[in-house]
């Protein structure tokens, strides 16, 4: 397992997968710009981002406004 990094609505269902490979180590920056898997804007509301390694999972809050 590699990377993963996916964006979940308030409910927990997965809006979007923002990384899903192996990555090197250091320091990155990912944008995310409101859209969800198929491509369609997500509407205004509180999302959750969780960053998953093999053995590390972190999960935070943030609130998308457009």
């Amino acid at each position: 397992m590699g990377s993963e990094i996916c964006i979940r609505d308030s409910m927990g269902r997965e809006v979007a997968t923002l990384i899903n490979e192996r990555q090197k180590s250091g320091y990155k920056k990912i944008v995310w710009r409101g859209m969800n898997n198929s491509n369609l804007g997500v509407s205004t509301g509180v999302y959750f981002y969780q960053l998953r390694t093999k053995s590390f999972v972190k999960t935070r809050k943030m609130v998308y406004l457009k």
